[in-house]
């Protein structure tokens, strides 16, 4: 089990799926749908959403990432103490 940041308790495969939540782009697919189904587009409107989903998605990587790595010291210290048992 990993706490995230310190606050949730989750299991290896709640990780996982956290993980995937945060980084698939649903605001940047639903904007651009939304854009190719508009009758009258108004483009700079949907310029301005992309950018705000973007930027958005950007702060999540970093989030991502982190947490990403967080996992992957915990694997390498989990493989050293088995290694180190044998």
């Amino acid at each position: 089990m990993i706490y995230i940041l310190g606050i949730f308790l989750l299991r290896d495969e709640e990780m996982s799926l956290f993980l995937s939540y945060l980084s698939y782009p649903t605001g940047i697919i639903e904007t651009t749908l939304k854009y190719q189904a508009a009758e009258k587009k108004k483009e700079s409107s949907y310029v301005r959403r992309l950018q705000r989903h973007y930027w958005s998605m950007k702060n999540t990587e970093y989030i991502v990432m982190k947490l990403d790595e967080l996992e992957k010291q915990k694997e390498k210290a989990k493989q050293e103490a088995e290694g180190a048992a044998q």
